[in-house]
């Protein structure tokens, strides 16, 4: 049967016309959804699926091509003309064609269109690779060769060359070394001029020898910092060190940071000598057994050889060791703080010997097994913080005016104090043997004041001598005129031993108040002694 289906009723056949007439729309085939040049979908809350979105509208770039910024080809504009919005070209040739105010285009660089004008993502100045090797680089054995490497002149130990590899790159300007192994000299080096900077790696040893390190120009600085174990060596024949006056000169300065000093000579000669040295963080000095093996300091005004960070430890190298730290500029201020000191020194040598107004902070004899420490000061001194030698005596002189002594503490031992001046504080002080207060004949010394302190025994000579506030287990013994010993318990805590204030000499204007002895005071004196109020 030919032709379309006839209702026998008479009623029109069905057609696709005639269903879209009657729906008054055409329907979607359901097998175009979602696909190209079909329809879009929807997602549950009747929204388009976000990944049949166009890139202009999520603003995801879309690569449409190159550009030839010399000819402006193919031709784009301002407000970003020719594109819209997430279009990105690869610029093939550099050019000055002006865009949206951007005129500097070079290959491989972007131009983008955001949706309202052009811009330029600058890809000019991006590593492509290193060495050949593409992504996270990380550097390997052989990527450059010495040739390549300015600014930092290495020696390499223990076959390394000497200083004069050094002194020959330093020439060139360069004045940074790294020691990165024992090296060892062979001749003396002066240092071209500019201030210098030396560092030894971990373990490394400057072994100097007998060489020397002359200065390049007056008021130059050496810098010299060791890392973890690092250290320098030398064994110098003649009375100076590798850095002292006849090769480094006074104006110039070494800075010493973390190091250990080995001092391997056979003659007296110091490891430092007058130079405006200074001294900061750790640093050992194993010192020989001979006399005069320390660090001679030239002063001056700002001079603080040993600063409040420093850590100095001197070890001693036997019974001749002395002069370990000596100053000899007068009229000038130095600081010296943190300083131990360890192993042997000479009994009865001096440890200290400074000429030289100074501030001293910090003095730790503890560890020396069985030498005598002395030191002395001049000028003006502060001298605190010291711990004396556990059973040895420590010998202190103080042959200056207005000097301060605090915060002294000793163990067991005692405490000679030579006072040749006047006007002496001592303040502050634990002491578990005797404290012999010594005033030099003839120079007629007095006004010392001697409070808050506690000791076994006082010893006292001179005038105008004052001790308060003291706890002393046993004797005082005062001779001299216009003395007073004030607020003081004499003898040790529940009595019974007979202790007492002993007055001897002419005593005339000597006055004793408000002290408790365990005995009677032993007026001795052919003076007139001024009795107080006190409890025996």
């Amino acid at each position: 049967m030919a032709g379309p289906f006839q209702n026998p009723f008479g009623t029109p056949a069905l057609t696709p016309e005639s269903i879209e007439r009657a729906l008054g729309y055409t329907p979607e085939d359901p097998a175009n959804k979602g696909e190209i040049n079909g329809y879009a979908s929807l997602d549950g809350t009747g929204k388009i699926l976000v990944a049949e979105l166009p890139a202009s509208i999520t603003g995801a770039v879309n690569f449409v091509g190159t550009w030839d910024a010399a000819t402006n080809t193919p031709t784009l504009g301002n407000s970003g003309a020719g594109g819209v919005k997430g279009d990105y070209l690869v610029v093939n040739n550099g050019g000055t064609t002006s865009i949206d105010g951007i005129n500097v285009w070079d290959p491989t660089d972007w131009i983008v269109n955001n949706g309202t004008i052009w811009e330029k993502i600058d890809n000019t100045n991006q590593v492509v690779s290193v060495f050949g090797r593409a992504g996270a680089i990380v550097a390997a054995d052989n990527d450059y060769t010495a040739g390549q490497i300015t600014g930092l002149p290495v020696t390499i130990g223990p076959s390394g060359a000497d200083f004069t590899t050094f002194k020959a790159s330093s020439d060139a300007g360069n004045n940074n070394h790294l020691i990165i192994g024992n090296v060892s000299e062979t001749t003396n080096a002066t240092l071209s001029t500019g201030n210098h900077n030396i560092v030894i790696n971990p373990g490394a040893d400057w072994n100097l020898g007998a060489a020397q390190i002359a200065h390049g120009e007056v008021n130059q600085t050496l810098n010299i910092e060791g890392m973890a174990g690092s250290s320098i060596t030398y064994a110098i024949a003649a009375t100076y060190s590798p850095f002292d006056a006849g090769a480094f000169s006074v104006g110039s300065a070494i800075k010493f940071r973390n190091l250990t000093v080995n001092n391997n000579s056979t003659s007296n000669g110091p490891n430092i000598a007058n130079v405006s040295s200074q001294i900061y963080n750790d640093i050992i000095f194993n010192l020989p057994n001979f006399s005069d093996a320390g660090i001679d300091f030239a002063s001056s005004e700002t001079s603080k050889p040993l600063n409040a960070a420093t850590n100095v430890t001197f070890v001693g190298g036997g019974t001749s060791c002395k002069n370990v730290m000596t100053a000899s500029v007068v009229g000038t201020t130095s600081y010296y703080a943190n300083i131990k000191f360890k192993g042997v020194f000479e009994d009865g040598g001096r440890i200290i010997n400074i000429s030289t107004q100074c501030i001293i902070n910090g003095l730790d004899f503890s560890s020396i097994p069985t030498a005598t420490a002395s030191y002395s000061t001049v000028l003006r001194g502060t001298i605190t913080n010291i711990i004396g030698p556990d059973s040895d005596q420590l010998d202190i002189e103080l042959p200056s005016a207005k000097t301060t002594l605090s915060n002294v503490s000793i163990i067991s031992g005692d405490i000679f104090v030579t006072v040749t001046l006047d006007r002496i504080l001592i303040t502050n002080c634990t002491i578990g043997g005797k404290f012999d207060l010594d005033l030099v004949a003839g120079t007629e010394p007095g006004e010392i004041l001697i409070s808050n302190s506690a000791c076994g025994s006082i010893d006292s000579a001179g005038d105008f001598n004052s001790f308060s506030n003291m706890i002393v287990d046993g004797d005082i013994n005062i001779s001299g005129d216009h003395n007073g010993v004030h607020h003081c318990r004499v003898g040790p805590k529940g009595g019974g031993t007979g202790r007492t204030i002993i007055i001897a000499g002419s005593a005339n204007g000597t006055s004793v108040a408000n002290c408790h002895t365990d005995a009677a005071i032993e007026d001795n004196g052919s003076g007139t002694l001024e009795r107080h109020p006190f409890v025996y």
